[in-house]
């Protein structure tokens, strides 16, 4: 999981400025429930694995767009 965290983090701040935070955090939920849903089928170790970084990768997507969607609605001072 900590690879597939280092990841979406990097990339997920990215994209959160390119697209938008809250557009991020749809795309994360959205990614993240579809990857989840195969891991009880796969049985293969090489694919189970591949599946877990993708799935956190896509989960990870979404922090820095809630932490970015949260100072952009939050009062100043």
């Amino acid at each position: 999981y900590g690879a597939g965290s280092l990841a979406g983090n990097l990339a997920g701040g990215r994209l959160a400025d390119r697209f938008g935070p809250l557009r991020m955090l749809a795309t994360s939920l959205v990614l993240g429930g579809l990857l989840l849903a195969p891991l009880g089928w796969i049985h293969d170790g090489l694919a189970l694995r591949a599946l877990v970084l993708a799935h956190a990768t896509a989960i990870e997507l979404g922090r820095p767009a809630g932490s970015s969607a949260v100072a952009a609605l939050a009062p100043p001072g």
